[in-house]
Order: structure tokens, then sequence, then C-alpha cells
């Protein structure tokens, strides 16, 4: 073999290593690319989620500022008697018995 012919192969090689080092170049960028748009994504997802978190758990501190006895009733219910008794005192102390 002559030494031309040896450096064109070895030319030719060096080209083909060349375009395929470009051609997977270009895969890996358009792969990160793709990886960094759906990382932006569930990140956007993410956040959404945790101002509904925040909303949900707002809602539960008002309900339970405001309607918290409502579970102390319902463990300790207060008895049909009890009910009819302080309606019954409620209607003694009306404003119109006192005129």
């Amino acid at each position: 073999m002559e030494t031309s012919t040896i450096s064109s192969r070895v030319e030719g090689l060096e080209d083909s290593l060349h375009e395929k080092i470009e051609v997977m170049s270009n895969r890996v960028d358009i792969l990160a690319s793709s990886l960094h748009d759906k990382m932006d994504n569930i990140s956007g997802r993410v956040d959404k989620l945790a101002e509904m978190v925040e909303k949900v758990v707002k809602c539960e501190r008002l309900a339970m500022e405001k309607f918290g006895h409502l579970t102390k009733r319902m463990e300790h219910p207060v008895s049909f008697q009890s009910q009819s008794k302080a309606a019954v005192d409620l209607r003694r102390r009306s404003p119109l018995d006192q005129l």
C-alpha cells in the first residue's frame, strides 16, 4: 500500500468521525432542550399545585375557626331534653315577656 492511499483512508475516516460526532452532538442538544422544556413544564405544574395546597390549607383553617366547635358537638351531642329546656328558657327571657 502506498502512503498516499493510507493517508487518504485516514482522512476519510477522520471526516466520517467528525460527521458522526456532529450528528451525535446535534442529537444531544435536541434531547437536552426537550428535557429542559419538560422540566419547565413539571416545575410550572408543581408551582400551581403548591398554590392550590396553600388555598386548601387557608380554607381548612377558616373552616376550623368557624366550625371547629361542631366536631366537639358531634362527639358530645346535646340531649333532646337539654335542647327543649334551653328553648323554654329562651322563651321565658323573651323581651316581649318583660313588657
